[in-house]
């Protein structure tokens, strides 16, 4: 076992949860690594900046995410997970897990998900520049000012958006349009008689 101080560095490593110890930190920095089976805050919230890594299996709820780029995250958990003001750059998650995180004012550029699942995230001043939602469910996502440049949702599992006020830069499918209209109605400013 490796104890990890308050602010470490690992640089073209394995890092593997079964043998890796974290012990007591506050700022992780990972670049050209492979990370595997982590959970990254079993006790206190970690800051992790990380470029060029792979990450597999692991568990990254309530970290605080300051930077992830040139990377690849797969069957991962991001669960209150704080990405808020964060860069994510180059970056693909594959059947992640997404609940109550936040990309609040995040910035994100080319960025894919695939096959993942988002609940419940805010994105409040979101910049996202080229990001792709494959496969993903997409629930409950809050867009209030979302700052959209080809964010493409079309190819996404299920598409359910809150805080609608514009989606400039946004690209949907048709069949995508019928579970929008009321968001989009609201938006507009338009009223609504329902049928009883």
């Amino acid at each position: 076992m490796t104890p990890v101080s308050a602010e470490h560095r690992f640089d073209d490593v394995v890092l593997d949860g079964a043998e890796v110890d974290l012990g007591s930190h506050h700022e992780l920095i990972i670049e050209s690594s492979i990370v595997r089976n982590l959970v990254l805050c079993p006790d206190e919230p970690v800051e992790l900046d990380a470029s060029w890594c792979s990450f597999g299996y692991c568990d990254l709820s309530r970290a605080k995410v300051q930077r992830l780029r040139a990377s690849r995250l797969s069957d991962c958990k991001f669960v209150g997970t704080d990405l808020s003001d964060a860069d994510v750059v180059d970056v693909v998650f594959e059947r992640c897990v997404f609940n109550l995180a936040s990309l609040r004012m995040a910035r994100f550029s080319r960025v894919r998900f695939e096959d993942c699942t988002l609940r419940e995230v805010d994105a409040f001043e979101l910049v996202a520049t080229d990001v792709s939602f494959d496969g993903t469910e997409v629930d409950r996502l809050n867009v209030d000012r979302l700052r959209a440049t080809r964010v493409d949702f079309r190819n996404a599992k299920s598409l359910e958006l809150e805080a609608v006020a514009r989606l400039d830069g946004c690209l949907v499918a048709d069949h995508q349009l019928p579970g929008l209209m009321y968001q989009l109605a609201f938006a507009a400013g338009l009223g609504i008689e329902r049928d009883d």
